[in-house]
């Protein structure tokens, strides 16, 4: 029997605890708590792409005439692929693989992977803090580009927190 409850108020609580009690001693079972890291948050993603719409309209340097989904392509590999290799082990054992390919000159298979991989990566795959972290290196670069991004600053706290 596999079981996640996440822990949001007192009643979550009062339940993890009667559950815990009912489990019977045999067969011995493992208990595991631990911080609950969701995925990204509405407003980190609402951010997200009016960022995107901002950079589209307003870049004037090397990058102009970008659409929403080209940025991005651009971020993705720029910046989440670089933190989820940090933080997802299997993930880095992916990207040493196809760095292998270039290496021994399968160019072709190296690039056709290469554009899988940035395709499969999701920004649904990234939790809160690698969300915030990824926002904030698209800040930055944008700010480079001289980018006034639009937002209002309860959005920006709930998604940067």
């Amino acid at each position: 029997m596999k079981k996640t409850i996440t822990i949001t108020d007192e009643n979550k609580r009062s339940l993890v605890i009667d559950f815990v009690q009912k489990i019977p001693l045999e067969p011995v079972h493992q208990v595991r708590i631990e911080p609950f890291e969701g995925n990204r948050s509405a407003d980190q993603n609402r951010l997200y792409w009016m960022w995107l719409t901002d950079a589209s309209t307003t870049c004037i340097n090397e990058h102009a005439g970008k659409t929403k989904d080209e940025w991005h392509l651009f971020f993705k590999r720029k910046f989440l692929i670089p933190i989820f290799i940090r933080d997802d082990e299997g993930f880095a054992k992916m990207i040493v693989a196809t760095r292998a390919l270039k290496a021994m000159d399968h160019l072709t298979e190296y690039h056709n992977l290469r554009k899988g991989i940035l395709n499969l990566t999701s920004i649904t795959d990234a939790n809160v803090k690698q969300m915030a972290e990824y926002l904030y290196d698209i800040e930055l670069f944008l700010h480079g580009c001289g980018v006034v991004l639009r937002t209002d600053d309860e959005l920006y706290k709930r998604a940067m927190e």
